[in-house]
């Protein structure tokens, strides 16, 4: 993917369902999703794997990026959230 290319990790898309509307504003939507991949990219580490997906939960749409980078020491889990 564009945002891997100058590192060893690898974006997949994990799973998509089709027919998904989100209602929202288009840009804010893809910066948040760039940002997203992009600081699991940036973070993950070496050769780590970044999978993206969606799926339909009830009324809500469910949007993730998840990596298999070593994740945020417990410590710094409240300042970021």
């Amino acid at each position: 993917g564009v945002l891997a290319d100058d590192r060893s990790e690898r974006v997949s898309v994990a799973a998509i369902d089709r027919g998904i509307t989100v209602r929202g504003d288009p840009v804010l939507l893809a910066r948040v999703l760039h940002n997203l991949v992009s600081n699991a990219t940036k973070y993950a580490g070496e050769g780590a794997m970044v999978s993206i997906g969606c799926r339909r939960e009830g009324d809500s749409t469910l949007l993730w990026v998840e990596d298999t980078g070593p994740g945020l020491p417990s410590d710094l889990v409240d300042a970021v959230f």
